[in-house]
């Protein structure tokens, strides 16, 4: 999202538990991400105002 010169990125990525030899441990349980992306804009454009004061 880009407001003025402020640039805000937000990333999301799966975490995995591996073992000293880098065998695959334990997988984290998939997240449903669907139907963030409104609320996060919003929560997004609150932090740019809050940010503006």
């Amino acid at each position: 999202m880009l407001d003025g010169q402020v640039e805000i990125e937000l990333s999301v990525s799966r975490q995995y538990v591996t073992d000293e030899n880098g065998e695959l441990v334990q997988e984290t349980e998939p997240v449903d991400l669907s139907g963030i992306e409104v609320p996060m804009t919003q929560d997004l454009l609150a932090l740019m105002a809050e940010l503006r004061k």
